[in-house]
């Protein structure tokens, strides 16, 4: 057959489609191409020609002039003339393509979205022998819609990869093509982060292959959730490898090995020969310090080999003869699973937002319920072992709650060793938890080596005793042997001794005072083997909150984290009404002023607005956060949900407040006559013009200083920017 390329319904018929375009363009209609799949796929290589940018745009021009291909037999093509003809194959008017036998795993992803365009096309993709799943960068599923169809042609499923930023930018498309994919391969360095929703669906694909990390990130009331929990200690606890075991040797027979207490070997686990060994007469033996490879007769018997392959090849009968020496008890063998808890766990962090203290102090509540959970072969690991960060909010009310510790009565016990104070009751703190010592009234014996009013951290010692120290980390890192080592030989500090003197002094009237923050927070830090982090305590406003309310919050979050975030967090109504207190909290003396203030109602188009004179403006602008709940979007939100309403800005304020994107509206006053026609008409125009200025009023100008501005004000061609300006006579 003779290839046949019409125009329209003509009957005239081309064998080039170069010369048969030309005419089409003429005529302004489509081309159409019958042949068979040989001369089709030679049409099509002639008019590609060299690839050069010329001639690829020439074919491209070309192929949209063709209406439809016709083939009477397969088109057989590589995954390159996919891409290079993709503008013409789109026009097969039946399913014709069939993919080269030699088509590698590499071809299909370097070409996959050229495939996914022309798939309904495609007959038929047969893989070369022996080929690996392909594996495609996430960022393609963007415009996929043909996964599973080019998974059924090759029979194979897909593996995808991406790094942090490509995997959580397209994780919508990660999402609804998930069901079609083998593995998500998680590349590069830095930790990806997944909501509990996100984790249900993707959670037993993920695989590590650099050096970042799975991260949950997502609130307490998400996380807290029993589908949750039972999710996070799967992942969590996912491939642990199990302890090493010891098997001694207590007979040998031959290549058999006895045990008699257990080996809890499998076939292929390497192991290490321990003992004296030596060669044996009727066979070689084992070498101590050599590994070797185990094969599982029974609970107690076992052979050993020299390589793996030989170990589970049940073909291979014969092990090495008398391990460990013809002598019964001449040595052990261990497995080289390696030491608990290595693993290679699927979720390796946990960051809880927003917790509640009640929430936070569950999450350690979760371990001590888990911690009698055992798995056989392998070792748990607890949920607090994963928890690196968490984000409290809470109201007022509880996180500004506290705890008082009586001392006891006429205490003299180790006041001249360590520093050991005893309570009349039990104490309940923990190593690490801040305390402040407090002395009731002026006048009343104190120790001497504490500051009424100060900070310091607890060392426990027992239920109704404790030391103290005046960092945390000396605090956590001490030598607790003894009351002797407590006060003497830590790097990070030594416990605070106390002078023989205070010995007799009864100080059953003060107290150290925890609060509820405080033990939180203390707990928390305990977290991740020491290394959890409280990074945010979030204050949730409703109704009126005092200055001194956010600088003591404030002050118990950020000794606890000195470089965290502490955010006053409410509706625009209270916000506004709580005003004075936010300015005072961090413009007056004494006070420790919080970091940051969300608007957390109003939308990005529904903006709600908040009125405050330019000084208090100034002080509080910088607190604010860009959007609602800021810290929950790792994207800046441009688009914010409030603005300012500012009154009582100078006449110098005015060019800078039209430049702040905060500020919805401005109010000027006090601006003098100078100010006022200082550069004439244009001047004035100028300033009347800014969009966001509502109001400009001036100081008391006299009859004449009016008379000039009106003229100059009549000159301004708005009427409403001329109703701006307000003129206050001198009086």
């Amino acid at each position: 057959m003779t290839i046949a390329i019409r125009i329209g319904a003509s009957s005239t018929a081309y064998d080039n489609l170069n010369s048969a375009y030309v005419a089409a363009s003429a005529a302004k209609q489509k081309l159409s191409i019958t042949g068979t799949g040989e001369e089709v796929k030679a049409e099509l290589t002639n008019l590609y020609g060299n690839g050069s940018q010329g001639a690829i745009d020439n074919f491209n021009n070309v192929s949209k002039t063709i209406g439809s291909i016709k083939a009477t037999n397969d088109l057989n093509l590589s995954t390159i003339q996919i891409r290079d003809y993709k503008a013409a194959l789109v026009k097969l008017g039946t399913k014709s393509i069939v993919l080269d036998s030699g088509t590698t795993a590499t071809n299909i992803q370097n070409q996959y979205n050229d495939l996914d365009a022309v798939y309904t096309k495609v007959k038929s993709i047969t893989l070369a022998p022996n080929s690996t799943a392909p594996t495609i960068a996430v960022d393609k599923l963007a415009t996929s819609i043909n996964m599973g169809g080019l998974e059924a042609l090759m029979g194979k499923k897909f593996n995808v990869t991406g790094t942090k930023a490509t995997i959580e930018s397209n994780m919508d498309s990660l999402l609804k093509n998930v069901s079609r994919i083998n593995e998500i391969q998680i590349t590069g360095a830095n930790d990806v982060e997944f909501t509990i929703k996100q984790l249900a669906i993707v959670g037993d694909k993920l695989r590590k292959l650099g050096t970042g990390k799975v991260t949950l990130t997502d609130t307490a009331d998400n996380i807290l959730a029993t589908s949750s929990i039972a999710l996070i200690n799967k992942l969590n606890n996912t491939n642990i490898n199990a302890p090493s075991t010891t098997a001694t040797i207590t007979a040998v027979a031959n290549s058999k090995v006895t045990a008699a207490g257990g080996h809890g070997f499998n076939t292929g686990d390497a192991v290490t020969f321990n003992g004296a060994g030596g060669a044996a007469g009727n066979g070689t033996s084992t070498v101590s310090g050599n590994v070797y490879y185990a094969r599982r007769l029974s609970g107690t018997e076992f052979q050993i080999y020299n390589n793996y392959d030989d170990a589970v090849n049940t073909a291979t009968t014969a092990g090495i003869v008398n391990p460990g020496g013809a002598t019964a008890s001449a040595g052990t063998f261990t497995s080289q699973v390696g030491n608990s808890p290595l693993r290679t766990t699927t979720l390796d962090n946990v960051k809880v937002l927003s917790a509640t203290l009640n929430q936070a102090q569950r999450l350690g509540e979760l371990t001590a319920v888990d911690a009698t959970v055992t798995t056989p072969g392998a070792i748990n690991r607890l949920m607090s072992n994963i928890i690196k960060s968490v984000e409290i909010a809470d109201t007022v009310a509880n996180l500004d709650s506290g705890l008082d510790t009586k001392l006891a009565s006429g205490y003299t016990t180790h006041l001249s060793s360590a520093g050991e104070i005893t309570t009349s009751t039990a104490h309940h703190y923990k190593t690490g938890d801040a305390v402040t010592y407090s002395v009731p009234t002026v006048g009343t014996a104190k120790i001497n080596e504490l500051t009424s009013g100060a900070t310091y951290y607890v060392g426990k010692t027992g239920a109704s005793s404790f030391a103290l120290f005046n960092s945390r980390n000396a605090a956590l890192t001490a030598d607790y042997t003894s009351l002797a080592t407590l006060a003497t030989g830590n790097a990070n500090g030594n416990a605070i001794n106390f002078a023989t003197s205070n010995t007799a002094t009864n100080f059953s009237d003060q107290t150290f005072t925890t609060s509820s923050l405080d033990k939180t927070m203390s707990d928390v830090f305990r977290f991740k083997d020491n290394t959890g982090e409280v990074g945010r305590v979030t204050i949730k406003g409703s109704g009126a909150i005092t200055s001194l309310e956010l600088s003591d919050i404030a002050t118990k979050a950020l000794r606890g984290n000195a470089s965290g975030q502490v955010t006053y967090s409410a509706k625009a109504i209270d916000i506004q009404n709580n005003m004075q207190s936010l300015y005072d909290n961090l413009h007056a003396q004494n006070m420790t002023g919080i970091t940051e203030v969300v608007v957390n109602d109003g939308t990005a188009k529904g903006k709600k607005a908040l009125t405050l004179s330019d000084a208090y403006f100034q002080v509080l602008k910088g607190v604010f956060a860009e959007g609602v709940d800021k810290h929950l979007n790792p994207i800046p939100v441009n688009a914010k949900n409030y603005s300012f309403n500012v009154t009582g800005a100078t006449y110098a304020r005015l060019g800078t407040l039209q430049g702040e994107m905060d500020v919805g509206a401005f109010a000027v006053v006090g601006a003098t006559a100078q100010d006022l026609t200082v550069g004439g008409a244009t001047q004035l125009a100028s300033d009347l013009g800014k969009s966001k200025l509502k109001t400009l009023t001036s100081e008391g100008v006299t009859s004449v200083e009016r008379a000039t501005i009106q003229n100059l004000l009549n000159s301004v061609g708005s009427g409403p920017d001329r109703a701006k300006l307000k003129l206050v006579n001198k009086i």
